[in-house]
């Protein structure tokens, strides 16, 4: 997945669908909770990841999963 420029990382994720969850997408506009970005990031929702992200670093804090939280769920624009 290229997440080199926004560009790239906004047209791999939104509206993409998550090659470890079928079905699922990578980022669900709107809908925090059906997107499989935060189960990676917490280790909760569908298909319970069995990695957490990021791989072997320090997890993010729980003020950085809220705000990809928020962006999520006010439609995960492309700003």
């Amino acid at each position: 997945m290229n997440l080199a420029t926004a560009t790239s990382a906004y047209k791999a994720l939104v509206g993409v669908a998550s090659l470890e969850c079928n079905g699922v997408a990578r980022v669900a506009s709107a809908a925090p909770d059906s997107s499989y970005l935060l189960s990676k990031l917490t280790n909760v929702g569908p298909c319970t990841p069995t990695t957490v992200m990021p791989l072997g670093g320090t997890p993010l804090l729980a003020s950085q999963v809220s705000t990809i939280r928020t962006w999520i769920a006010e439609g995960a624009l492309d700003n």
